[in-house]
Order: C-alpha cells, then sequence, then structure tokens
C-alpha cells in the first residue's frame, strides 16, 4: 500500500459514509473522522505533492469537514448537555430541535462535502515519490508543533489555543498510525497522544456547548458546571504534555522512517509508477500481483438464445486471465457477495462499479455487455482503475459469429493485458 493510494481510500471511506444508512450524526461523524485520517496521511506525503498542489488539496478537505460542521455540532451540544449531571432540563429542547434541524440538512451538506473531496482527489492523482528521509521530517516538525503549541495552550488556554493543539495532536497521531512496524516508544507516544486527543475533543464539545447555549439565551447553572469540567480536562491534557516532550524529534523521525519498512517497497517505486518503469522496467518476483474483478457482461443483444452468454463469456475470460502469474483475478463467490452486499440490483455502471471494486479491494475492474456489432455479436468492455475511478480502456472484440466465443474470450484478455499495461501501472509492465 501506498500514500497516494491509501489517500484515495480514505476518501472513498468519506464518500461511502455519507452515503451509508446509518444515522446522520453517525454519517457524519465517520465521514469527518476519515476527514481527519486522510489531512493527516496528506501531511506525511505532501513532499511528493508539491506545495501547491497539496495546499490545495488541504484546502478541499478542510471545506468538506466545514460543511458538515453545522450538523456535528448541534449533535455535539446534545450529547454534551446530556452529559451534564446538575445543570436544568430546560435547554435541553431546544438543542434536540437545533439537531434535528440540522440534520436535515444534511443531504445538502453531503453534496458540498463529495464536491470539495473530489476536487481534492483530482489534486492528490499527481502524487510522486516521497523520500524516506523527508516522511521523517514530516513526523518530525508534526511532534514540534504539538510540542510548540501545548506549551503556548498551557500559558494562555484560550479557546483557540486548545483547539489548534488538539488538531495538531490529532495530526501526529494519524501519521503514526501509517507504520506498520512501529517501536514500543511510538506505540508510547500514540497512547499519549490518544489520552491528550480525548481530552482536548471533551474540552471542545463544551466549548461548542457554551456557544450553543449563548444562542438560546444562556443557561448559567449548565455554564458553570461545564466550566469546572473544563478545568479538570485542562488538567489532563496539563499532564499529558511532559511526556510528549519526553522523546527528542529527531529520535521519533528516525524511528519513524524505520517503522516504515513494511511499505516502503511500494512507496518508492510511486514515481516510477506514474510514467509506467520500475527497476529498468521489470517487476520484481515477490510483488503481489495485480487484483482483477471481472464482472458478469449483461446480453445487449436482443437475443434470447445469448440469455447466458455474458456470465459464460466472463468466465472464460477470468479463466484466460488467471493464466497470467501476474493477475489475481477475484472467485466468482467474492463477486457475488460483493453484489448482494451492496444490493445492486440493476446493471454496472462506471458508479456502481467503483464501489464494487473498493469493496473487493480490487486494482482493476472490468464490466460492460454482449452487444451487437451489425450483424454479429461483440464483446464491448469497460476497464476501470478502482483507486482513480479512470476508465482506462474501453475495448469493443469481434466475436466473428463463432457460437462458442472461444477465440473471442482469448482475445478480450489478451486486449485486457494490453490495455493495464498501458494505462503505465508499474506492476504491470512484466505482464
Amino acid at each position: 500500500m501506498n500514500p497516494r493510494k491509501r489517500l484515495m481510500r480514505r476518501l472513498d471511506k468519506v464518500e461511502d459514509a455519507l452515503a451509508g444508512r446509518g444515522g446522520a450524526a453517525e454519517r457524519v461523524h465517520e465521514a469527518r473522522r476519515q476527514l481527519k485520517k486522510a489531512r493527516a496521511l496528506l501531511a506525511l506525503g505532501r513532499c511528493a505533492l508539491g506545495r501547491g498542489r497539496a495546499d490545495r488539496a488541504e484546502t478541499e478537505l478542510v471545506e468538506a469537514g466545514r460543511a458538515l460542521s453545522n450538523v456535528r455540532d448541534a449533535e455535539v451540544a446534545a450529547r454534551a448537555f446530556a452529559g451534564l449531571k446538575t445543570a436544568p432540563r430546560g435547554p435541553e429542547a431546544a438543542l434536540k430541535a437545533r439537531r434535528k434541524a440540522a440534520e436535515s440538512t444534511l443531504d445538502a451538506a453531503s453534496a458540498a462535502a463529495k464536491k470539495r473531496v473530489e476536487s481534492a482527489r483530482g489534486e492528490l492523482g499527481r502524487m510522486g515519490r516521497p523520500r524516506r528521509r523527508a516522511l521523517g521530517r514530516a513526523a518530525r516538525r508534526a511532534l514540534e508543533t504539538v510540542v510548540s503549541l501545548g506549551e503556548a495552550a498551557l500559558l494562555a488556554p484560550d479557546d483557540e489555543a486548545l483547539h489548534d493543539w488538539r488538531k495538531s495532536a490529532k495530526r501526529l497521531d494519524g501519521m503514526l498510525a501509517e507504520a506498520d512496524a512501529p517501536t514500543p516508544r511510538l506505540k508510547r507516544l500514540r497512547e499519549r497522544l490518544s489520552e491528550l486527543g480525548d481530552a482536548l475533543g471533551d474540552d471542545h464539545d463544551l466549548v461548542i456547548l457554551r456557544g450553543a447555549l449563548g444562542r438560546g439565551g444562556g443557561c448559567p447553572p449548565a455554564e458553570a458546571e461545564a466550566s469546572r469540567r473544563r478545568a479538570l480536562l485542562l488538567e489532563k491534557a496539563a499532564k499529558v504534555a511532559p511526556d510528549l516532550s519526553r522523546l527528542p524529534p529527531r529520535r521519533l523521525a528516525k524511528e519513524f522512517r524505520r517503522s516504515l519498512a513494511g511499505i516502503l517497497g511500494v512507496v518508492l517505486a510511486l514515481s516510477a509508477a506514474a510514467c509506467g518503469t520500475s527497476r529498468g522496467g521489470r517487476i520484481a518476483a515477490d510483488e503481489p500481483p495485480l487484483r482483477l474483478a471481472m464482472m458478469p457482461l449483461a446480453n445487449k443483444t436482443g437475443d434470447r438464445s445469448l440469455k447466458d452468454a455474458g456470465e459464460a463469456l466472463s468466465e472464460r475470460i477470468s479463466k484466460q486471465l488467471s493464466g497470467n502469474p501476474r493477475i489475481a483475478v477475484v472467485e466468482r463467490a467474492r463477486l457475488i457477495a460483493a453484489v448482494e452486499e451492496l444490493a445492486l440490483t440493476e446493471q454496472i455502471d462506471a458508479h456502481t462499479a467503483a464501489r464494487v471494486g473498493r469493496l473487493l479491494e480490487a486494482d482493476y475492474l472490468v464490466f460492460g455487455a454482449l452487444t451487437q456489432l451489425g450483424p454479429r455479436p461483440a464483446i464491448s468492455l469497460r476497464i476501470m482503475n478502482v483507486e482513480t475511478r479512470e476508465i482506462v480502456g474501453s475495448p469493443l472484440i469481434d466475436t466473428s459469429g463463432a457460437p462458442d466465443f472461444e477465440r473471442a474470450s482469448g482475445a478480450a484478455a489478451q486486449d485486457l493485458i494490453l490495455t493495464i499495461k498501458r494505462h503505465g501501472a508499474a506492476r504491470t509492465t512484466a505482464l
């Protein structure tokens, strides 16, 4: 897994969360959580993207989260008030009504957030080659930022300073979460960052509640209890702060670089992937094969005698592809399970194909139909790069009227391989 692919999958999860079946609060919470992880990944790999693109992508992700903030704030205020023990229940009805009103705007907020996510996706598609030292430097700077913002917040603990401290801690924790083999020291640091993030997060929830109460005319008993709780949370954060400065930033950079050993093999090939070459145009034998999912082909010929031909053709093409050691064809049982899980009842199109591909963790997904080419049937295919959602090829194979389609399925398999090779993925250059 490489940073660019991880970023794209985080953005996929943002969109999946917004399109999910849960309540508004749960969907928004999950979408914002994935956005924060995406921003941490972006901060880690921005050296491979360039300042301009990285800044534009960061702005789009920030705005995506901001589009959902109204729903989030209304939910947080209602939940924080419910957690107060001594406050009167008077404002509770108003807070619940505000939450309900905010939830009614979720569709519009989700559409705005998705638009921002797609814009960020366009910028991130050009991420280049991260250097190992640059990854370590990014983590080192993130730790230095956490420590410096913590010192400033503890000296002058206003709302903005505490919130900035929390965001920096979450950012560093998100970076360290990408380590495949974290050292004990990194694990301990993540535990402290989690404690700090929880304390400052609860504090920020109370800040949001105070603002909501103020807009409703105020509630002094609730505000007093919230202030007492904030003082306790600040004490907790202050106890964690010294632990964060015990690990020298340069030591963190060194250990973080080593902890990335499990993913650097692919990470360092990222730039080569963009131009279609890797190790002199060849692939290492131990690199994993490309995962390809072949969907059943629809029958659009109008010929009832070919009712089951599309499914039989997809099976034959899959069999041809499975003979190539550099391609791993997703099993038919998994395809069926994915279609059932997503409750797909219509024919596969580009949108549903992307959802199926992500669920199957495929690199490429092939879908299409058996159609008519003059007097003869033909195989029309579309090849999607699941990561970028780009249609990288649309081959049309003439069946030459052969009733068993044997030759056509072989030609289709070859066209698929050649199309993927031309697309320039580094791992396919040895296909």
